[in-house]
């Protein structure tokens, strides 16, 4: 069986308790993140430019990372 739910929320803590409720019934749940323009595909804070799609901290994180 497959159910597919789809949450417009930006809250990581509410879909952490979604989550682990379903995985508590030993069920394989997968998460896909499909980011929204405006709001940080990592983190989901929203931006103040809406083009942009990672806040300051991780877009650090990525460059520092790019830069190795």
């Amino acid at each position: 069986m497959k159910l597919t739910l789809e949450i417009e929320t930006n809250d990581q803590q509410q879909i952490n308790k979604l989550l682990d409720l379903l995985k508590s019934n030993k069920s394989e749940v997968q998460q896909t993140i499909i980011p929204k323009k405006g709001y940080c595909s990592v983190c989901g804070i929203k931006l103040d430019n809406p083009d942009f799609m990672l806040c300051k901290k991780h877009y650090a994180e990525k460059a520092k990372e790019q830069g190795k």
